[in-house]
């Protein structure tokens, strides 16, 4: 469990990060990558997930389903878990347990030229301001 919001934040972002760190850079026309998101309740009552995202938008495609075999690689080897499923539209994606609770889900977007990163942080105990659903 996270200390606090700013550190579960923290985390999340930079996971988020290392995850576009490990797509072909030379690829990436732009990143945005807001700095607010929203508390998620966790199972444990009184606590919570900060959840946010990055998209990067791409000049080119690369071989999908090549690019997110090795970030699953690489967050495997750092001790996530990966499971493999399938974009509404049939693209793969794949989802990065980590042993916090945490997860970020890599999508991509091909009508777009983009892949999304969704990011739940690991979980931490809700300040007296703080309830599920506040954006922060």
């Amino acid at each position: 469990m996270a200390q606090d919001l700013e550190s579960a934040k923290r985390a999340a972002q930079q996971q988020q990060e290392a995850i576009v760190a490990l797509l072909p850079q030379e690829l990436i026309a732009s990143l945005e990558q807001p700095d607010t998101g929203v508390l998620m309740a966790c199972e444990s009552e009184g606590s919570a997930q900060w959840t946010g995202r990055a998209t990067v938008v791409l000049s080119e495609l690369p071989d999908l389903e090549a690019t997110l075999a090795s970030i699953a690689a690489a967050f495997e080897e750092r001790g996530f878990a990966a499971r493999w499923d399938q974009t509404i539209s049939g693209e793969p994606r794949v989802q990065l347990l980590g042993a916090d609770g945490d997860s970020y889900l890599v999508s991509p977007w091909a009508e777009e030229m983009s892949i999304g990163v969704a990011s739940a942080s690991p979980c931490f105990p809700l300040a007296d301001d703080e309830h599920p659903g506040l954006v922060v």
